[in-house]
């Protein structure tokens, strides 16, 4: 009894390592699939493939990055701003961690969210001192941001002088 207790035991516990290694290679097989068509810009395709391994593996770090990226050069930059704050700090190698911020940083500047592009650069170049295209993005959102609040200033200028206008005419009338 003892003996088939042992041998059921065995079974069930190959079984359960035999399911986990096939689950750990479709991951990797999605994930290198998806690789392939990213590199090859059919970032649609890749992006589906990276979706189905991290079924797999929901804490696959490389696929979230990867999927982020595909994301990204789909020009979904909102999600793409989403999945890379989703990774931020979870790797276990800090130049993965220092892509994110980056990525994230760029993904921010492409929708006009100067502020919290600026942010995430400045602690990007803080760590990558010697990256010129960081820097460059840096000071190309901080001219945008000013330009930016420029306009907002002259609008509100120009809403001020027609409300001026709208008064002194209203006034004029009331004289008559």
């Amino acid at each position: 009894m003892k003996n088939l207790i042992f041998k059921i035991s065995i079974l069930i516990f190959c079984l359960f390592f035999t399911s986990f290694c096939d689950a750990q290679t479709k991951k990797r097989s999605l994930f290198k699939k998806g690789n392939k068509l990213f590199t090859d810009s059919i970032y649609e395709e890749s992006e589906i493939n990276y979706r189905k391994s991290l079924e797999q593996d929901q804490e696959f770090f490389k696929a979230k990055y990867n999927l982020a990226n595909s994301v990204f050069k789909q020009d979904r930059f909102d999600e793409s701003e989403s999945l890379y704050n989703a990774i931020q700090n979870q790797s276990e190698v800090e130049e993965e961690n220092n892509k994110v911020q980056y990525n994230l940083a760029t993904s921010q500047l492409k929708q006009n969210k100067f502020n919290e592009a600026i942010e995430n650069y400045k602690k990007y170049i803080k760590k990558n001192p010697q990256d010129k295209d960081a820097i460059y993005n840096y000071c190309y959102a901080k001219k945008m941001l000013e330009q930016q609040q420029d306009k907002q200033e002259q609008q509100q200028d120009k809403q001020e002088q027609q409300q001026d206008k709208q008064e002194q005419q209203q006034d004029k009338q009331e004289q008559q």
